[in-house]
């Protein structure tokens, strides 16, 4: 029981600053994202959604770098496997980000603005266990 335990208190030391380090490179990316996201609108005026993926596209990059030398432990997969991985994993939180923005765009009326932020929040959960159990080691 006592060996359970300290398994167990284990696994949460590790988790933890891992958490942590994740919800920081989470941050980063959301304000990248979203600052090329209102700048591909407001100063280029693209259409949101094509914003949207854009922005998407480049944070993702950023958040992919910080992911696997800072977030999660490298040597799951080799390196080009795991980038595969990776961005294929993105590619369907970039099918959740538009459907989720442009419903609530499209059919609520909310301000792209506003909706962007319900996209990431709907993303982030399956980000964490798809890079956690999938791709990166750990």
């Amino acid at each position: 029981m006592e060996k359970e335990s300290s398994v167990a208190s284990s696994r949460k030391t590790i988790v933890f600053p891992q958490v942590v380090r994740y919800l920081i490179t989470g941050v980063a990316t959301f304000g990248i994202e979203y600052s090329l996201l209102l700048a591909l609108v407001e100063a280029a005026h693209l259409n949101y959604q094509y914003a949207n993926a854009i922005a998407f596209v480049l944070a993702n990059v950023f958040n992919y770098v910080l992911s696997r030398y800072w977030v999660f432990t490298r040597g799951k997969h080799q390196t080009h496997v795991e980038m595969i991985a990776y961005f294929l994993g993105a590619g369907i939180g970039l099918l959740i980000n538009v459907v989720v923005m442009g419903a609530l765009v499209e059919y609520l009326s909310l301000d792209y603005r506003i909706a962007k932020i319900f996209a990431i929040g709907a993303i982030v959960v399956w980000n964490f266990w798809s890079r956690k159990k999938l791709i990166f080691k750990g």
